[in-house]
């Protein structure tokens, strides 16, 4: 039972990391998406940038139990590689970014009953 209960504690921390820095990503993806938004039209250098923040919380989501988390993460990351270099792919990732920004708030609220302060609106920075 004490490795078990080792095991569970050293999950629990891990868990507890990736809870504490929800906020900053979401921050990141707020900033990148903004950015990216000033000129829809065009593609853009920093649009992967997007993806490879859902790739990395799409693996930890879903093996924290955030099985929705992981899912929408695992869905915005193939959204902006189909999008990066399609004319007008840029308006096709509204909605995949509002919601990984929205389940990420509310992952980070539930487990913590704090307000993060996560802004869920795509165009807000």
């Amino acid at each position: 039972m004490q490795a078990q209960d080792a095991f569970s504690a050293g999950l629990q921390k891990v868990r507890s990391r990736f809870l504490e820095q929800l906020p900053e990503q979401s921050a990141m993806i707020r900033d990148i998406w903004a950015q990216v938004q000033t000129a829809p039209d065009k593609p853009s250098p920093i649009l992967p940038d997007i993806g490879r923040i859902a790739h990395r919380i799409a693996g930890t989501a879903a093996t924290l139990d955030f099985p929705e988390l992981g899912r929408l993460a695992a869905t915005l990351e193939d959204a902006v590689t189909e999008a990066h270099d399609r004319p007008g792919g840029i308006a096709a990732l509204t909605a995949p970014v509002t919601a990984m920004l929205q389940e990420m708030a509310r992952a980070a609220e539930t487990e913590t009953g704090t307000n993060t302060g996560a802004h869920t609106e795509t165009g807000q920075a």
